[in-house]
């Protein structure tokens, strides 16, 4: 099981990965991690990630929507089978 983040930016239509950690969000993968469940229950934490990054990286471009999402992999004897399941614990549209 992996968690991770994914944003969709302006006049991108599909949504790409979103850097966690404590240069580019001002928060580890880690501490989403272990908040997990308060990030699931009210989607709007995840402004908080898209502000510290508006505020940590301006000249780079900014989220208009963010995705908490989990990806799950099965194994067998120790190895992937298959492809990972990715399933969305949250979404938010960030506000500007």
């Amino acid at each position: 099981r992996s968690v991770y983040l994914e944003a969709r930016f302006l006049d991108e239509p599909d949504p790409r990965p979103f850097g966690l950690s404590h240069g580019s969000t001002g928060v580890a993968r880690g501490e989403i991690e272990t908040q997990l469940g308060r990030f699931v229950e009210d989607p709007s934490l995840l402004q908080q990630i898209a502000d510290a990054h508006a505020a940590l990286r301006p000249d780079r471009p900014q989220p208009q929507v963010l995705y908490l999402r989990r990806s799950v992999q099965q194994l067998q004897d120790g190895r992937a089978t298959g492809d990972p399941e990715v399933l969305t614990l949250a979404e938010w549209t960030v506000q500007r």
